[in-house]
């Protein structure tokens, strides 16, 4: 527990004698069991005096661990406490639904984790929300009549992405439209639901239609509805072309193309 040192001799009377109390590792020095509290002090002789030193153990030195979840709602901490010094324990995080954990505050990425209590100290466990999984839809094309061709640009694909579908005919055939009118053909669709297509091909040279242009065989006599010559509409590459009988071509909204 400690010793005490004196210069051990004779002494006359009156006069003094040098003390000292010394305390081993894990001791403290209470005082004398004389009542002196002093570790080192002069004991005046007065007579054959016996003068022990009283000691006793120290009491472990704790430390207070604190644990913190951030943000609070992202998760739960566990480990926190009051501990010995130098004792090892170990701090957890636990996300809540919907979160992940990221990090200790102090760099850490182990989760559990192993902790020498050295001093009060703090941890923060560092959550973050998940990212919820974007919507898949997917893009379904039948073509007809079968064998007529081919389209590109099928699946499946994330909410928001952009599909570019492509129409390719077999050989003797071309493009038409598409079942929603569309002729547009390679065409861009924003991806929002679950979209089917059926892609129209046909023949090359089906698709000619005799009609009549201010003539032609017509309600009204002569050859067409007032009277007059005839014209052709045909679908050249999924577009309406209109070709009058003088050879010069317009297209659906009556621009000259030819």
């Amino acid at each position: 527990m400690g010793i005490a040192t004196v210069d051990s001799r004779s002494y006359k009377y009156l006069t003094y004698a040098h003390l000292e109390a010394k305390p081993q590792e894990g001791y403290y020095f209470i005082g004398w069991d004389n009542g002196v509290t002093f570790d080192v002090y002069d004991l005046l002789v007065e007579s054959d005096t016996t003068v022990t030193p009283l000691f006793a153990e120290k009491p472990l030195e704790q430390f207070s661990i604190t644990l913190q979840a951030s943000p609070a709602e992202g998760g739960q901490v566990f480990g926190a406490g009051t501990y010995d010094r130098d004792s090892e324990i170990h701090i957890a995080a636990e996300a809540a639904e919907g979160y992940e954990f990221v990090k200790w505050s102090d760099g850490i990425q182990d989760n559990p984790r192993k902790v020498v209590v050295t001093e009060d100290k703090t941890y923060t466990a560092e959550f973050k929300q998940k990212e919820a999984p974007k919507k898949e839809y997917t893009i379904t094309v039948y073509v007809t009549p079968d064998e007529s061709g081919r389209v590109e640009g099928t699946g499946t694909y994330e909410e928001g992405a952009t599909a570019v579908l492509v129409a390719l005919p077999a050989t003797g055939y071309e493009f038409s439209h598409w079942s929603d009118n569309s002729t547009d053909n390679p065409r861009e669709i924003v991806i929002e639901k679950n979209l089917t297509l059926i892609c129209n091909f046909h023949k090359i040279g089906d698709g000619v239609e005799n009609i009549f242009i201010n003539g032609g065989n017509g309600e009204n006599g002569g050859n067409g509805e007032n009277g007059g010559n005839g014209a052709r509409k045909v679908l050249r590459n999924g577009h309406i072309v209109i070709i009058l009988p003088d050879g010069s071509e317009y297209d659906a909204q009556g621009r000259q193309i030819k």
